[in-house]
């Protein structure tokens, strides 16, 4: 912005996906080798692909109006559209795929992507975040650095909040793949001593995922504990009477107003 007049551009990610199933769909390739056909780009636009290949990329121009990165935008998202369509797949601007993703292709031979996958290996092996990027012109380095520092402290906050952020997609792909299995077991064993029998039943069922799991929660939770509050964690074993005590026995000879726990306990 050598004149002074603001400045603006934006990077936009769209994730490649089948349009009947909603899956992910590695067809970044020929989406880029056919969107000439689907209508001129305004000056400045430029489209290319992205880490994976179920991502791609439309960059607007350095605007000065809002009106003028509208323009832009639209059209890239348009000419993309077609293209996509053309392959038997949708663009969808969404941050992480909401369905199960294909196999990582092999590594790129050469290039930025080839130094990425070096560099980071299985960290980006399933890696399909999408993002949107958004340039503003600043009168100076000052003024940047100024900026940058007034929004660093709000990104964690903004990227938690963010319904399709990384960290959601990451607790969904858990969930639907047995990878939390053994988590509320663990808790429970930090908190009493029975539900420790679960664990040994997985690993006579050979269930080892789910008993390492819950064997590390547990180990986990209760070294906390130690670490936190030790003279708290040494009274585990407290009289009925005392209100530390939460287990079953302890829970109704207090609401029984009782020395001792019902017979049938």
């Amino acid at each position: 912005m050598p004149d002074g007049t603001p400045t603006m551009g934006v990077e936009e990610e769209f994730l490649l996906v089948n349009p009947r199933t909603g899956h992910a769909s590695p067809c970044a390739e020929p989406v880029l080798a056919r969107y000439r056909h689907h209508g001129p780009l305004p000056r400045g636009v430029e489209v290319h692909r992205e880490l994976r290949l179920t991502q791609i990329e439309a960059a607007s121009g350095v605007c000065a109006t809002a009106d003028e990165l509208r323009h832009q935008l639209t059209a890239a998202r348009r000419v993309l559209a077609g293209a996509a369509a053309a392959e038997d797949c949708a663009l969808l601007a969404i941050g992480t795929p909401v369905g199960p993703v294909p196999a990582a292709p092999p590594p790129e031979g050469t290039g930025r992507y080839a130094e990425i996958d070096a560099a980071y290996g299985a960290v980006v092996a399933d890696y399909d975040a999408c993002g949107c990027h958004v340039h503003v012109g600043v009168e100076d380095p000052d003024t940047a650095v100024a900026v940058v520092n007034h929004l660093g402290r709000r990104l964690p906050t903004l990227l938690g909040r963010a319904p399709g952020g990384r960290l959601p997609a990451l607790l969904r792909r858990g969930w639907a793949t047995g990878a939390w299995a053994g988590v509320g077991t663990g808790v429970a064993t930090a908190l009493a001593f029975g539900p420790c029998l679960f664990i040994a039943y997985f690993a006579v069922t050979r269930q080892w995922r789910a008993a390492l799991t819950a064997l590390g929660t547990a180990v986990i939770l209760l070294g906390g504990a130690a670490v936190i509050a030790p003279g708290r964690f040494l009274r585990r074993s407290a009289a009925l009477a005392d209100p530390l005590n939460q287990s079953l026995a302890g829970v109704l000879a207090r609401l029984y107003n009782s020395a001792s726990p019902p017979v049938l306990i």
